[in-house]
């Protein structure tokens, strides 16, 4: 799932996150850039950004859930 997100608009914020990110000095930044930057949708970073999506997104949908059944 992560390559087509990734190629359906999820490149362009990561990268620039990424950017921000090794720009302030965060420790990893600059490898996690290079590889999205290589390897893209199937990097380690574009995995990671698509299962925390998943995981807010589930969250959200089982409140919302919990919001009209009650």
């Amino acid at each position: 799932m992560a390559p087509i997100l990734w190629d359906e608009g999820l490149r362009e914020p990561a990268l620039r996150a990424l950017r921000d990110a090794k720009r302030r000095g965060v420790p990893g930044a600059a490898e996690a850039l290079s590889n999205a930057g290589t390897v893209g949708g199937r990097s380690s970073v574009a995995i990671a950004i698509v299962l925390r999506l998943a995981g807010e997104l589930d969250e959200w949908s089982r409140k919302s859930l919990r919001a009209h059944l009650n």
